[in-house]
């Protein structure tokens, strides 16, 4: 899972603090599914911007 967004940098820390990771593998039956789910916090200002650029080069080396 990936978490991204303007207040994500801000919050960081109280993401590591706050339990999430426990609360999120809490899930009764499901525990053993979810707790080998990754999650991610995306800390850049543009990710968007990323993920555009990286799909540019591919199409463009597909092209060229």
């Amino acid at each position: 899972m990936y978490i991204a967004g303007g207040i994500v940098p801000r919050f960081l820390e109280f993401f590591k603090a706050s339990g999430f990771r426990g609360g999120f593998e809490d899930k009764g039956r499901f525990k053993a599914y979810v707790q080998d789910i990754p999650v991610y916090l995306i800390v850049h200002d543009n990710p968007g911007l990323l993920g555009s650029g990286a799909h540019l080069r591919q199409t463009l080396g597909q092209v060229l």
